[in-house]
């Protein structure tokens, strides 16, 4: 063997010797970094029904006021718009209120028409989403009054029938009242805040 081999063969044996020989240092902390042994099956903690259902109570008000927040700052900014729509929804009435006979009541029908739906177009105007205003749960049951239900009382009421047309107007100033509450409310200061159950 050449004298160059012999010291390769020195070289590469000494290489071998080490890496056997070598050790990864101890980590004397390691032990207390792995912290409790966490069994993958262990059950989870009870929880509160109590607790948490009052939480769930908490953000469903939360959610609530928020939306009633939008809803204000929404129509507030559409006070004109509200009031002329309703002066509208009240002439509209009073003229299917004239009327003392079945012929005049349709008379009074036909020529009203082109009126209500340019009344529906300045509500759709409005709210063109239908999402946003408070009030047009009350604008729709309005219209559909206008146009179906209020005059139809009427004529049951020339009829005879007045109880229909006393439950017609009675309904028909309840949503007027829910109205002029809301915009009332919108208009009598505009940096308070509304107090919780109040639109409920």
């Amino acid at each position: 063997m050449s004298r160059s081999s012999r010291i390769w063969l020195c070289v590469i044996g000494s290489c071998v010797l080490g890496a056997a020989c070598h050790k990864d240092p101890v980590d004397p902390m390691a032990g207390e970094r792995k912290g409790p042994l966490v069994v993958a099956d262990q059950p989870p903690l009870p929880e509160d029904p109590v607790a948490g259902k009052r939480s769930e109570l908490q953000w469903k008000k939360h959610l609530q006021a928020e939306e009633i927040e939008r809803q204000m700052i929404f129509d507030r900014n559409r006070l004109p718009e509200h009031r002329e729509l309703i002066t509208r929804i009240k002439d509209a009435r009073e003229r299917l209120d004239k009327p003392k006979t079945a012929r005049e009541l349709e008379k009074t029908r036909e020529a009203l028409a082109p009126a209500l739906k340019e009344l529906q177009s300045g509500i759709d105007a409005v709210d063109k989403w239908k999402n946003s205003s408070r009030i047009l749960v009350d604008y729709d049951a309005l219209m559909l009054a206008l146009n179906d239900s209020y005059p139809a009382a009427r004529l049951a009421a020339m009829g005879g029938k007045g109880d229909a047309l006393s439950q017609a107007r009675n309904s028909f100033d309840g949503h007027l009242r829910t109205m002029h509450t809301w915009l009332e409310r919108l208009e009598k200061d505009q940096d308070e805040a509304f107090e919780e159950g109040e639109f409920e």
